[in-house]
């Protein structure tokens, strides 16, 4: 990996910035799988989402659209970063790719904002002490002391969460922090804690887990590594594509199960969201920054799926929009912790539990049944 002249001192950890070279492995079987569930879930498609189907084609993927129900090759398969791929769900696209390669101030920006979001997730997860500005006898003077290296902060990290943490970049192109273990992105970042926060969460409710909008499938990729196999993603098809290329390259093949094919247990599922009234129960189901942003009835149904099904709502959203989380009505009476999240401004944690048993207890009220 070339480094980028982008070195930042933060207030927490020097680093320099890269892009990333990606892998050369063969991946056709995979793609070729990727292709034939993307063109079945459209064959499959409801008579009424026209809408639905118009936004996941939009002008930006219409020509990659129609390509793959000809059968074409997709020669952005290997290197989304310079196509629209992933375009709203990730930052490997082209014109982002392009504007960072001819800022250097944008690279630097991204550097330091990376360098500080590690120091973030070390605090939040606990593997270092949060600062107190009020001081204290490791703060007598009120200074924020520095951080040790980033490797180091790295191997703490990995401490405290029970994995040692990597950063798989299949894909040639994404820009990020350089370290041992990978480049190291911001959806990365995000991923790890929120894999981190699902395994608290499936070791009181339960390890089958349901996650709605999984952008590239980060947290499928870190909640696998720490053992939850038992990991469904509902999205758009076109989403679906994106996450069987990362999932499969970044775990194996093998690792994932798509539309239409043979289940395997051990394997993170990756289904359009036709099938979500098909999933049966699940203990924890995971929505982050999308929720909101879906009209009233569609999140609505989500939601009455859940409490019929599942145990524990985690969700991770913002508040800007007209619909919140927690002000739909279902969920009212069913929180147990709001509070905001950790490595994003304007946005919210919170946990809703559905009132289905568990290990005994009833949790709507919290008393043993």
């Amino acid at each position: 990996m070339a480094a980028v002249n982008a070195v930042i001192v933060s207030a927490t950890i020097k680093q320099s910035g890269t892009f990333t070279l990606g892998l050369s492995l063969d991946y056709r079987s995979l793609q070729v799988r990727a292709l034939k569930a993307y063109r079945a879930s459209y064959c499959d498609r409801p008579e009424d989402d026209s809408v639905l189907w118009s936004i996941i084609i939009s002008e930006k993927n219409r020509e990659m659209h129609d390509a793959i129900l000809a059968g074409d090759a997709i020669p952005f398969f290997d290197d989304p970063a310079n196509a629209n791929f992933f375009y709203g769900f990730d930052n490997m696209y082209a014109d982002f790719t392009k504007s960072v390669r001819e800022s250097t101030e944008m690279q630097s920006g991204m550097v330091a904002h990376l360098a500080d979001k590690i120091g973030i997730l070390a605090e939040a997860v606990g593997a270092k002490r949060i600062w107190n500005p009020e001081g204290g006898a490791l703060y007598p003077y009120k200074q924020k002391p520095e951080y040790c290296s980033l490797e180091d902060t790295l191997s703490d990290i990995s401490g405290r969460i029970g994995i040692e943490i990597d950063f798989p970049n299949p894909f040639p192109n994404e820009f990020g922090v350089a370290s041992s273990r990978g480049v190291i992105s911001d959806r990365a970042i995000h991923a790890i804690y929120q894999a981190w926060r699902i395994k608290q969460l499936a070791f009181q409710y339960g390890a089958r887990i349901v996650e709605i909008g999984a952008g590239l499938g980060r947290t499928a990729y870190y909640a696998f590594r720490m053992g939850l196999t038992s990991y469904t993603i509902i999205d758009l098809p076109f989403t679906n594509l994106s996450q069987a290329n990362f999932l499969g390259k970044a775990i194996s093949p093998e690792a994932i199960s798509l539309y239409r094919e043979v289940s395997n247990a051990e394997a993170v599922r990756i289904l359009p969201i036709s099938e979500a009234d098909q999933l049966g129960d699940f203990d924890v189901l995971v929505n982050v920054d999308s929720l909101t942003e879906m009209g009233t009835a569609t999140a609505a149904a989500y939601m009455e799926r859940f409490l019929i099904h599942g145990k524990a709502f985690w969700s991770v959203n913002h508040e800007a929009n007209h619909n919140t989380v927690t002000g739909m009505p279902m969920l009212a009476g069913k929180s147990i912790g709001r509070f905001p999240y950790w490595l994003r401004v304007g946005y919210v944690e919170e946990i809703f539990l559905s009132g289905r048993d568990v290990n005994g207890y009833y949790c709507s009220g919290l008393l043993k049944s």
